[in-house]
């Protein structure tokens, strides 16, 4: 249901995706983890790295162990966690998705 309520408002461009001020404020207020729920030895990471155009600014910032920092290294995060079976909080996508929005507004 969720499912199809995005992608009609995404057909129809009606959706809101609300500011990255938003996503901001959460990752100040939610506890510290990486997206594997590791909350040893974090490190901030760029959630698009800047070898695939990602900027080096606090929105493109997310908290990642050291192992899977290293591990994702500059490949795309989303076919990063396709290949290690993992399925991170909304939040992750859904910033990615404003990211990837911003940069093609951009260009």
């Amino acid at each position: 249901m969720i499912r199809s309520r995005l992608f009609k408002g995404l057909m129809n461009q009606t959706l809101n995706f609300g500011g990255i001020a938003e996503d901001e404020r959460l990752k100040m207020i939610l506890p510290k983890s990486c997206c594997c729920a590791s909350t040893a030895f974090l490190s901030e990471d760029h959630l698009m790295s800047k070898a695939r155009g990602g900027a080096d600014k606090c929105d493109n910032l997310v908290w990642a162990c050291r192992s899977c920092n290293s591990s994702k290294n500059d490949s795309d995060v989303l076919e990063w966690l396709a290949s290690t079976n993992q399925f991170p909080s909304l939040l992750l996508p859904r910033r990615y998705l404003k990211l990837a929005i911003e940069i093609c507004k951009e260009k």
